[in-house]
């Protein structure tokens, strides 16, 4: 069966191209078990690699085990084995089938979830288990792709279902790198994750070195080390702009983390003002002394910078603004039965002052304002915990597309080599 390129001569030697696709059958065999182990033992990082990523799904990779599985056959070319590397191809296919019918008559045939259960309601998935239709679709070529790899005519048709493969899995990789959580990002649609992605990568690519020895690319083979360097500038031109905008809204983040710890900072402030307030009152009332209010003046107007702050920060958000307006009718009239207090110990004297103070009025107030500012001090941590994780994700994207554009321009830059060598 003459499937590969760069064949085992009478010598035994194994050519580049031979290397290259067993090489890419046992890394996408590897990612998907690395996934399937993810879901035994509920790891989500080997699910998504990075939090906030949709998670590959088991049965997407049992799909890719087997699509690896015969990659690696399908290159090793046993002679006595000839079709033996083509069944898990076979199973892989009837797998992506499944799950396309799925998706157009709407029906379930219970395979979404047969190794594995997932809950209701996980990130950017309506059928718990069920692997994205691009990806299903994906597998269906792919597998009609290594069925005919062993066809010398068909090479022109392999390439094709590869190049088809490998390009919705650059957009998907390109999509994640810009800052996209799913594609593709229809709610009726489980999008692909990032790992399925980077294996349809390496299947198309290891079904382009499979069959470089027919098709187009032997159309093109003079061309194909202009191809391969021309590709590496491209992926670090894209990667570098990635890794731009990444960095941008890991800075914008960052400037709306420290703005919204300026907003808890000046609520807990105000808060502390107004029981201020009320301290250098009651100890007015219980010595008639005048130098126990000399704090109160201060700690009125250290409460009406952080109201007028806490306005001006809260400008993006109607609803803590709606809070604050309704909290402020609350402040005033603690100040004001502040000032009562002190007017009273003046006129009527100490018994009438205390009598003022134990109809627990003030107490009430300061009960419910601190109940307010709790509340509002809540959606603020809510809204900071998302931006923490907005700037983490930005930090881990920006650095994963690096990666990414080095690993991919090497691999261009070692085949531009081989090329060349050859």
């Amino acid at each position: 069966m003459e499937a590969v390129g760069d064949r085992k001569g009478e010598s035994g030697h194994v050519g580049p191209s031979q290397r290259f696709v067993g090489a890419a059958g046992a890394f996408v065999f590897l990612l998907g078990v690395t996934v399937l182990a993810g879901w035994m033992w509920d790891i989500p990082a080997l699910k998504s690699v990075l939090p906030g990523l949709f998670a590959m799904k088991a049965n997407a990779a049992v799909c890719m085990v087997l699509a690896g599985v015969s990659l690696w056959m399908l290159a090793a070319g046993h002679p006595r084995t000839p079709h033996i590397g083509q069944l898990p191809a076979v199973l892989m296919g009837l797998a992506g089938a499944a799950t396309l019918s799925q998706y157009l008559f709407g029906w379930d045939l219970g395979i979404d979830q047969l190794l594995f259960r997932e809950a209701s309601g996980a990130l950017f998935t309506p059928h718990p288990g069920r692997m994205s239709s691009l990806a299903a679709i994906n597998y269906v070529l792919l597998a009609v792709a290594l069925l005919l790899l062993s066809s010398h005519r068909a090479g022109s048709a392999v390439q094709g279902l590869a190049l088809f493969a490998g390009l919705t899995a650059l957009l998907v990789v390109g999509g994640y790198l810009f800052g996209a959580r799913s594609f593709p990002s229809f709610g009726f649609i489980t999008p692909m994750g990032m790992l399925a992605a980077l294996g349809f990568l390496l299947l198309a690519a290891g079904l382009l070195a499979a069959t470089a020895d027919r098709g187009i690319l032997v159309r093109v083979r003079g061309q194909l080390p202009v191809i391969a360097f021309g590709g590496a500038i491209l992926v670090l031109a894209v990667a570098g702009g990635a890794s731009f905008l990444n960095t941008q809204r890991m800075i914008a983040a960052s400037g709306w983390i420290e703005h919204t710890h300026l907003v808890l900072v000046r609520l807990e402030s105000g808060l502390s003002n107004l029981q201020e307030v009320g301290a250098s009152v009651r100890g007015f009332v219980a010595t008639g002394k005048e130098e126990f209010l000399a704090p109160d003046a201060h700690a009125r107007e250290e409460l009406a910078d952080d109201l007028a702050a806490v306005r001006r920060l809260m400008a993006d958000n109607p609803a803590q603004q709606e809070r604050l307006a309704a909290l402020q009718p609350l402040v005033a009239r603690r100040l004001a039965l502040a000032d009562e207090s002190a007017r009273i110990r003046r006129e009527q004297g100490s018994a009438a002052a205390v009598a003022f103070l134990a109809s627990g009025e003030g107490e009430r107030l300061v009960a419910d304002i601190r109940t307010r500012v709790s509340a509002m001090k809540r959606v603020e941590e809510e809204v900071l915990a998302r931006r923490q994780a907005d700037a983490a994700d930005s930090n881990s994207t920006a650095f994963l597309a690096l990666g990414f554009a080095g690993s991919v321009s090497l691999a261009l830059l070692v085949a531009l080599f081989a090329t060349v060598q050859r």
